[in-house]
């Protein structure tokens, strides 16, 4: 397999980065993002904080492929959602039902596997059998993140860097001596594809609430567009 050839070295790469994540930050600090008034504010808000911390945790583990590849899936993850969640308040709400639908099915798995407990403050008996079915009101089958991606236009953003970075985040590199990269190139694959998803975190955060990015300009940004579909 023919080796990857970076355009710039791991230095130049990070102090781009640096670069980028200051410039979310900035957008960070609008009244929209700081201070949000709607549930969608405080969901979009939410995400460009994710994004900054994942980008900058990226630069503090620019050569180490293991978490830095984890670490650009979960902003790829993030990124989607993100272009989502701009599109409607509908979208922002239902992603603000999924979280607590998760909540949910985590506190009934572990009542029901008897790693913990309810107990009646006034009796000071076990409440957990009478507690478990009322969980069942918080719980729905929202839309996976590939379904949201293809909802959004963004199909490529999941089936390629998505795709790629999930092989680290569970573990899937393991090749023995056919293995096709070493540490250093796969660092520098990985640092331009996170500079990326913090361009286009940026120019979501622009936009909002006012236009919603295009899937077209997001793939452009991540130079995508020219993939065939």
């Amino acid at each position: 397999m023919q080796s990857f050839k970076p355009k710039h070295t791991a230095e130049e790469y990070l102090s781009s980065l640096e670069k980028k994540v200051d410039e979310l930050k900035r957008r960070s600090e609008l009244p929209r993002y700081s201070n949000p008034a709607s549930e969608q504010d405080k969901v979009v808000a939410h995400f460009i904080g994710r994004s900054i911390q994942l980008a900058v945790a990226c630069s503090r583990v620019g050569d180490l492929p293991t978490p830095l590849g984890a670490l650009s899936r979960v902003l790829c993850d993030d990124l989607i959602r993100l272009a989502w969640v701009t599109r409607s308040a509908n979208n922002a709400a239902d992603y603000a039902k999924t979280v607590l639908s998760e909540h949910a099915k985590l506190i009934r798995v572990n009542l029901a596997k008897k790693h913990g407990k309810i107990i009646d403050r006034n009796t000071g008996k076990d409440a957990t059998a009478a507690f478990i079915p009322q969980l069942a009101a918080f719980i729905n089958k929202g839309k996976n993140i590939e379904q949201i991606a293809a909802e959004c236009g963004l199909g490529k953003l999941y089936d390629i860097p998505f795709r790629f970075a999930s092989l680290e985040t569970h573990g899937n590199t393991f090749l023995g001596d056919a293995s096709p990269y070493d540490s250093e190139s796969a660092t520098l694959a990985a640092l331009p594809a996170v500079i990326s998803f913090v361009r286009v975190a940026t120019l979501i955060a622009d936009n909002y609430p006012n236009t919603v990015t295009s899937a077209e300009d997001i793939l452009r940004v991540l130079r995508l567009d020219k993939i065939a579909a």
